[in-house]
């Protein structure tokens, strides 16, 4: 599971997490599949994560798909991340089909994202009765 090095941000590390529905957040099925490179720090890591979360109480009523990738950087914004959530009809913000891919490069705060954003909403609440995209700076 790890390789030699110093701490414990000093290994390669493939982590495969399988969650069943319970009670409380732990209502999800969730894959995770994470690799770490040799780095300083947890920000210095190559991390794949792919999880799926299916219906539940509160939080976890979307079917959540999510892919990330980030490079190392400096903090938690010095990365490239490729996030991809699909989101299903549930209550409250989660009445809607929702497809995320954005994409973060390196930036001061949180506030610097280049974000593609492309949501389909279905009818709702509120906010929720569009169809869109956005292009984020």
């Amino acid at each position: 599971r790890t390789s030699p090095g110093l701490g414990n941000n000093k290994t390669l590390e493939l982590i495969i997490s399988v969650r069943l529905p319970g009670l409380g957040n732990n209502e999800t099925l969730e894959l995770t599949i994470s690799v770490r490179l040799p780095g300083l720090g947890n920000n210095e890591t190559l991390e794949l994560i792919i999880s799926v979360r299916l219906p539940g109480l509160g939080n976890n009523k979307p079917l959540e798909l999510i892919i990330s990738v980030r490079l190392p950087g400096l903090g938690n914004n010095k990365t490239l991340e490729l996030t991809i959530s699909v989101r299903l009809p549930g209550l409250g913000n989660n009445k809607t089909l929702e497809l995320v891919i954005s994409v973060r490069l390196p930036g001061l705060g949180n506030n610097k994202p280049l974000e593609l954003l492309m949501s389909v909403r279905l009818l709702g609440l509120r906010n929720n009765k569009n169809v869109g995209n956005n292009l984020r700076l």
